[in-house]
């Protein structure tokens, strides 16, 4: 399966799903059964209510970005196998100083079934479907979002509570690797063709399951092209335990691009079209 990691090389507003939908449209015109991928997302309460309000209404959370993945993937994808692990933000987003916890209020981890195997008891019973499992930040007390969760937690198979940052760490060591290789795998079995988006300016979003054939780096006026085995090995050198949260501009300071695309600004209904018109040239397709 042919897959393309886009990592934005800004912290903000660098332009990932904007080219991760303009990439997923051109691979799915010719021909190619394709599926966005974001292992890791997340949403603000307050900036974000209208969506965050939308999916917890229907016992769901996931964001904006990943229906707009959703839309140009083939088929009828749920947002959770898109999106795995999605985060809830609180405000202001930071971490708290006593605790070591980041001011989230909670993450949705979603487990996609693989068969079972001695050392994998998630699926017992055999319910053939996903399986939802929420951690709840016990710092955070919000009043007003107790009844937006309730459908959330009503269809979650377990909730598990942290009040500091090794509480946390121990569940994220255990449950959202498994999570994002759970939902990987099966995009892979089902797709041609995968885009995996980053989130932020994380280096490598989805940790050691990814296995891409193209790194694409995206910020304002230009596309950067990488090769895959070195940038992965630059990340390696960065952070030898290979942590998800090293940063592109750590990585970029030993690596050099392929090659550079340049592109102009446009306006928000012509963005995908225009990024769909370099595409050819980002790919090198003759």
């Amino acid at each position: 399966m042919y897959q393309v990691l886009v990592v934005g090389l800004k912290g903000v507003d660098s332009g990932k799903t904007t080219f991760s939908r303009a990439l997923l449209s051109h691979l799915r015109g010719k021909g190619l059964n394709v599926c966005g991928f974001k292992p890791m997302a997340g949403n603000n309460i307050w900036y974000d209510y209208d969506v965050v309000s939308r999916a917890l209404s229907e016992g769901r959370l996931y964001g904006r970005d990943v229906g707009l993945l959703k839309e140009v993937s083939t088929g009828d994808v749920p947002e959770e196998l898109i999106n795995p692990v999605h985060r809830l933000w609180s405000e202001p987003s930071k971490i708290d100083a006593s605790t070591g916890v980041p001011t989230f209020i909670i993450d949705r981890i979603t487990f996609w079934p693989e068969g079972k195997s001695e050392d994998d008891d998630e699926y017992e019973g055999g319910r053939g479907d996903e399986r939802n499992v929420l951690v709840k930040n016990a710092n955070i007390h919000l009043n007003g979002v107790k009844k937006l969760l309730r459908k959330l937690y009503s269809k979650a198979a377990d909730v598990y509570r942290v009040e500091d940052a090794g509480g946390l760490n121990g569940l994220v060591e255990a449950h959202y690797g498994r999570a994002i290789g759970s939902a990987y795998r099966k995009i892979a079995k089902e797709h041609d063709a995968m885009v995996i988006e980053g989130y932020s300016d994380a280096a490598l979003p989805g940790g050691e399951v990814l296995e891409p054939d193209l790194v694409v780096g995206v910020e304002p006026w230009q596309i950067s092209v990488y090769d895959p085995e070195r940038y992965l090995d630059a990340v390696r050198l960065m952070t030898p335990s290979y942590s998800k949260e090293v940063s592109t501009g750590k990585v970029m300071e030993l690596l050099s691009p392929k090659r550079v695309v340049e592109h102009r600004p446009s306006g928000p209904e012509e963005r995908v079209d225009q990024l769909k018109k370099i595409i050819p040239e980002v790919l090198e397709e003759g």
